[in-house]
C-alpha cells in the first residue's frame, strides 16, 4: 500500500474489518483511526508513523524542551497580528467573565459531536460574541479549519 506493514483484524460476530498499521513509536498494531492523517501535500490521505498518543506524547515533549522557541513564535505572531491578537483575547475574556458571574452557561456536550465533558466558546464572527457554538476541543479545531474568521479578522485589521 504505502510501505508500511498491514494485516486485517476481524471483529468477532460481525464481517466489519478494518486495517491496522504499526506505530513506529510505540511498535504496537493498531487500527488506523488511532493515527492520525495528513490533511494537504503529497501525503494527504496518508498516515502518521506514530499514533495518535505517541505523537501527542512527542509534542507534548518538544514544547515542555523548547519553551522559548514557543514563546518566540507566539509573541512574533502578535505582533504581526495586534488587532486580531487583542479582538481574540478581549471576546474570549469577555465569555469567560459571562461563565464566571453565571451570566452565560457553558454547555456540557459538545454541539457538533455530542461529546460529554469540557466545551470551548466557538466564534464565527468576533462581532457577535454571543453568537456562541459549545464545542469539544477537537471539534473547535476542526470547525477554525474548515471555516476559518480569517476572511473577518483581515476586514477588521488595522492597515
Amino acid at each position: 500500500m504505502d510501505g508500511k506493514r498491514y494485516s486485517l483484524l476481524f471483529r468477532k460476530d460481525t464481517l466489519q474489518s478494518c486495517m491496522t498499521k504499526q506505530c513506529i513509536g510505540c511498535s504496537r498494531d493498531l487500527p488506523e483511526s488511532e493515527f492520525y492523517q495528513y490533511k494537504k501535500g503529497p501525503n494527504a490521505g496518508k498516515f502518521f508513523g506514530r499514533c495518535k498518543k505517541c505523537y501527542n506524547a512527542k509534542c507534548k515533549s518538544w514544547q515542555q524542551a523548547n519553551a522559548e522557541t514557543k514563546q518566540k513564535h507566539n509573541r512574533e505572531w502578535r505582533s504581526r497580528n495586534p488587532g486580531r491578537s487583542k479582538l481574540i483575547k478581549d471576546v474570549g475574556n469577555l465569555v469567560n467573565n459571562a461563565v464566571r458571574k453565571g451570566l452565560l452557561t457553558r454547555a456540557t456536550h459538545c454541539q457538533r459531536c455530542g461529546l460529554e465533558g469540557f466545551t470551548e466558546a466557538s466564534h464565527s464572527d468576533y462581532s457577535k460574541p454571543w453568537n456562541i457554538r459549545w464545542l469539544c476541543r477537537s471539534c473547535h479545531r476542526k470547525m477554525d479549519r474548515l471555516d476559518p474568521k480569517s476572511a473577518y479578522l483581515e476586514s477588521i485589521a488595522p492597515e
